[in-house]
């Protein structure tokens, strides 16, 4: 009885195993499965931060227009350093440095999109530190201004707030960037978003379409989209200038296409 219980689970045994020829098939199954699974994978995952960069423009738009509010329906200039912005009671500095300073925002989180470089803008290096100078203020979604960067904008003016592009995704080609990227956050690392887009000019920053062809956007009068070279917007926001027509992004602006 003894031999007979010993076979039939010796037996039992041998037949619980897998094959060499068994277990290939699975691991080549499983390298099947998730060699069709990673490329959804990661389209999810660009999906999901298109749809938190949009989320962050909308945030950025609350203070902005916050800001309006409080200074006579005026938005401050992409670059406030110019004295059109001290006449008017507007402080000088970033857009993003004044509603900081201003304590209409408390960090930089929502006024940066998070596919961008550096992914964390609120990571203030030693070399800031030492340079006394906040450089996160620069990385952010760039104001479209038209033509004038440095000129405030006048809300009641605008005669297409649902054309008029007020943030976009930004980009500073490598080497074209200011010199303190490189010597902030290493060599090789002069690109980043940045603060505003100029339109009609190849330097300077650009709009960037890094969400799968596209660049997200904030208007106007307060939406946030999605837009391509295509997308038709204003030249100008003042009704007061001649050159106010509708046209496609890509008339205006330089695009950059990772």
């Amino acid at each position: 009885m003894r031999r007979v219980f010993s076979n039939e689970f010796n037996s039992s045994r041998e037949k619980s195993g897998f094959t060499l020829i068994e277990l290939l098939v699975v691991v080549s199954i499983i390298a099947l499965l998730v060699s069709i699974l990673l490329p959804a994978l990661a389209a999810a995952r660009k999906a999901a931060r298109s749809t938190q960069c949009l989320s962050n423009l909308r945030q950025a738009g609350v203070p902005l227009f916050a800001f309006a509010m409080d200074h006579n329906a005026t938005i401050m200039a992409a670059h406030a350093h110019r004295e059109a912005n001290k006449t008017q009671g507007i402080p000088l500095g970033t857009w993003a440095r004044i509603l900081h300073d201003g304590g209409y925002i408390q960090g930089y989180e929502a006024v940066h999109c998070v596919s961008a470089f550096p992914e964390n803008t609120n990571a203030v290096t030693k070399t800031q530190e030492g340079s006394g100078h906040d450089y996160n203020q620069y990385m952010t979604y760039g104001m479209s201004s038209g033509y004038r960067p440095y000129t405030p904008i006048h809300i009641n003016q605008a005669w297409s707030p649902t054309k008029s592009l007020l943030l976009v995704d930004s980009y500073f080609l490598p080497g074209d960037g200011p010199a303190w990227l490189e010597s902030v956050f290493g060599r090789g690392s002069r690109q980043s978003q940045y603060c505003f887009v100029r339109t009609n000019t190849p330097s300077g920053p650009h709009v960037d379409l890094r969400h799968s062809g596209a660049a997200n956007a904030l208007f106007l009068d307060g939406h946030a989209q999605s837009v391509t070279p295509e997308t038709k917007v204003t030249a100008h926001y003042e009704r007061s200038l001649s050159n106010y027509g509708i046209n496609s992004m890509e008339s205006l602006f330089y695009f950059y296409n990772q």
